[in-house]
């Protein structure tokens, strides 16, 4: 949190005098342990060492964040060392869901795919937790539907964006990989080598098709089923339609039993496509939403 945030949440000047005179003395401890006997550091190096500082504490980026006023209440040091000890798990978890989603990535060619997942196992190589706990691989190219967080720092957005990753390649694994591949042919002839999302193209015509009450697994989507869908969802009120979408993902990952976490994150795109929907639906096209195969 900010000072002005921390303003906002009724903290007095002398709370924030002592919060700020603690803060200042782990830095210096942490710049001395940093420089290894040098006099000096580079002052954006600084500003680094005391952004991990602000995170490994919990003031930001983190999912999770720390009471900011149980920091006046120990010595910062004690409170510091416990985090570390806290983010130490994160890591782990971190690279245990990187490890996971290499293995459950899906059998489809994607460079951005390919290079980010590469690009955050190096990353692991030359992660140094102990002062710059807050950085996150710079070649995070792949483009999720829902992208993580942007307030998440270190091992917290790894956490947030490899668990997203992981949601889409277990979607897209219940469906066979032809299948997959002609919708993604059909949205973009060249997936394999731009940067776009292999889910949300094969997710919108499951939902279109669950919609319609067929099966989703065969992800066709014929012309006649796109103006059926059209003039189902143009008689729904405005406000209904974001509901009529999200229930048709929730049945949708019902049907293919689905986790709970990967079931929230397929109802919560298929809620979030509304908005192009409801654009399209007076121009009675949605042609650049649900694709016909």
């Amino acid at each position: 949190m900010t000072t002005a945030e921390l303003t906002c949440a009724g903290w007095s000047a002398a709370e924030l005098l002592t919060l700020q005179e603690r803060l200042a003395g782990l830095l210096a401890d942490q710049c001395r342990r940093y420089a290894a006997g040098d006099s000096s550091l580079p002052r954006e190096t600084a500003a680094e060492l005391l952004c991990s500082l602000r995170y490994v504490l919990g003031l930001e980026g983190r999912e999770r964040p720390t009471d900011p006023r149980s920091l006046l209440r120990e010595p910062l040091e004690e409170a510091f060392r416990r985090e570390q000890a806290a983010l130490e798990k994160r890591t782990a978890q971190a690279r245990r869901l990187w490890q996971a989603a290499c293995t459950a990535r899906p059998r489809i060619e994607n460079r951005s795919l390919t290079d980010t997942l590469a690009g955050i196992g190096a990353f692991w190589r030359r992660y140094d937790r102990r002062f710059f706990a807050h950085e996150v691989p710079g070649d995070i190219d792949y483009q999720l539907c829902l992208p993580a967080p942007e307030r998440l720092l270190g091992a917290d957005y790894l956490i947030a964006w490899l668990s997203r990753l992981l949601a889409e390649s277990r979607f897209l694994n219940c469906f066979d990989r032809r299948a997959v591949v002609r919708v993604l042919e059909g949205s973009c002839p060249d997936y394999r080598g731009l940067h776009i999302n292999l889910f949300e193209p094969v997710a919108v015509n499951a939902l279109g098709r669950t919609l319609l009450g067929l099966d989703p697994l065969d992800l066709a989507l014929p012309s006649e089923g796109r103006a059926r869908l059209a003039g189902r969802l143009r008689a729904l009120p405005a406000q209904a339609g974001e509901r009529e979408l999200r229930a048709a993902g929730r049945t949708l990952s019902g049907g293919l039993a689905l986790d709970r976490g990967t079931a929230w994150y397929v109802e919560t795109a298929a809620a979030r496509l509304w908005p192009r929907v409801r654009a399209a639906l007076p121009h009675n096209d949605l042609e650049g939403i649900f694709l016909s195969l």
